[in-house]
């Protein structure tokens, strides 16, 4: 009988062992988490490109119909390597181009059910409508969906012509950045 007790023991503490390892990723991934919830961005910084005053052609609104994803859009700034993020809507890198001019207009935000986590459900052709501080729409069409990693920040150079960025973190840990790439319509 002392035989099946041993027995019986050994799963016992193999399985209280993988329950408190367990707990300590769980209680590092959510410590990790809510220390990064701030820090959406790249590793690196993208190149200040000169794009126009015209503080009337800045994103105030961004529609995906397809998503019923609808939110607010707030400019904001690289500061050092740390990028600024809405917390209740999208952001919009302020260096990047003007909506309705040439160049790559950047707008990103938390994966998150409230901000741009239905973006994993994008399809190439939807739509994506902006909404400027003047009132008026433009509409783009995705073309390009794929991922990278934080220290590919070529993804949001300006390739001249009119072009919507929308990125969000992806993968474990926000390990990785999904990209939507989109043209005017």
């Amino acid at each position: 009988m002392p035989r099946k007790t041993a027995k019986k023991k050994i799963p016992q503490t193999r399985s209280l062992f993988f329950l408190i390892v367990g707990i300590a990723l769980l209680s590092l991934f959510i410590f990790f988490k809510i220390n990064q919830s701030g820090s959406l961005s790249f590793n690196t910084v993208p190149r200040n490109s000169t794009h126009s005053a015209n503080i009337q052609a800045i994103p105030e609104t961004i529609e995906i119909a397809p998503l019923s994803l609808r939110l607010p859009v707030q400019p904001a700034v690289v500061e050092g390597t740390r990028w600024q993020i809405n917390e209740k809507g999208a952001s919009y890198l302020s260096s990047s181009a003007r909506v309705g001019e040439k160049g790559n207009i950047v707008i990103y935000a938390h994966n998150k059910a409230t901000s741009f986590g239905p973006l994993a459900q994008i399809k190439i052709g939807d739509p994506i409508t902006l909404k400027t501080r003047s009132g008026k729409n433009y509409s783009y069409g995705v073309y390009k969906i794929f991922m990278v990693n934080p220290n590919q920040v070529e993804v949001l150079q300006s390739k001249g012509a009119e072009e919507l960025t929308l990125y969000t973190c992806t993968g474990f840990a926000d390990s990785k950045r999904l990209i939507v790439k989109a043209k005017p319509l």
